[in-house]
């Protein structure tokens, strides 16, 4: 507002100018900091619902998203709940004390792929096929819009490792 007001030929002009670019990034970089704490706390809270039985607290690591999807098994299908992070994607039951029991782990590493799968005879258009190096199996989603969500966040996290990969190979 004051720069606003002031003349862009008065000799305070600049050092106003200025001083709103510093104040403007300082506000950027805590935003920043903020969602990352944000994101640092959500994993801990993870890790408080899996009984503290797993340190999943990581440098990089940031909470996505989570919900439930069911997994196509030989017998039947399972209801899990699927916890996503920036490079680690986990799924879980609830026990009858509410805590999450996990279940299985799959690393977002450069080896995981997922797959969608436009129309199957059983699960219609809402189903998709994870590959990882730990286990492979198809999900599928209640709506096509969850279906969609997972497969943007996953492909994402999936990608920036690969970048990151990429750019750490490039700079060795």
């Amino acid at each position: 507002e004051l720069l606003q007001v002031t003349d862009n030929k008065h000799p305070d002009y600049n050092p106003i100018q200025s001083s709103l670019k510093q104040i403007e990034s300082v506000i950027e970089t805590m935003d920043v900091r903020t969602k990352d704490f944000s994101s640092r706390e959500q994993v801990r809270e993870v890790e408080k619902r899996l009984g503290n039985s797993l340190s999943l607290v990581a440098p990089a690591r940031h909470y996505i998203r989570e919900g439930h999807l069911f997994k196509v098994c030989r017998k039947k299908e399972r209801k899990y709940l699927f916890i996503l992070f920036s490079d680690l994607l986990l799924y879980c039951t609830q026990s009858s004390t509410g805590k999450l029991v996990l279940n299985n782990m799959l690393p977002l590493d450069r080896y995981f792929r997922i797959e969608d799968i436009q129309t199957n005879r059983k699960y219609g258009s809402l189903c998709f096929e994870i590959h990882s190096t730990v286990k492979s199996f198809v999900v599928y989603t209640d709506n096509l819009a969850d279906k969609k969500a997972w497969l943007q966040d996953v492909r994402s996290c999936v990608e920036q490792i690969h970048t990151q990969s990429q750019n750490l190979y490039f700079t060795i």
